[in-house]
């Protein structure tokens, strides 16, 4: 965290269509994050299926990483408002959350034409 800061505060706020160096940093440890979290959860249900028994420590451990991503990547968001990559791993991360009026907020901001 403490080279994202760095990296941030070593350029301006970028204009439409520019990044900031810091924002590869911030994409990488979101995707590391992400594998992290997604592998946690399939052993978790993998647990569940096999024995029926809930692993409540890997859920909760996920919940807070979830929420940590979001934290993160809205801070990288803030500072570099035009990466659309960063948009969409927030959007990705509200919707696995539940976060149904987030998720429509950044889908909304997104300003996506068709997909």
């Amino acid at each position: 965290m403490a080279q994202y800061f760095e990296f941030a505060a070593l350029d301006d706020k970028p204009e439409k269509g520019e990044r900031k160096m810091a924002d590869e940093q911030a994409l990488l440890v979101a995707e590391i994050l992400e594998n992290y979290i997604v592998s946690t959860l399939n052993k978790s249900r993998a647990l569940k299926m096999a024995f029926g028994q809930k692993d409540s420590e890997s859920e909760q451990e996920t919940l807070h990483l979830d929420l940590f991503k979001v934290c993160f990547l809205e801070l990288a968001y803030e500072q570099s408002c035009y990466n659309f990559d960063i948009q969409l791993l927030i959007l990705k991360s509200f919707d696995r959350l539940g976060f149904s009026a987030s998720y429509s907020e950044v889908y909304d901001t997104l300003g996506l034409k068709g997909v």
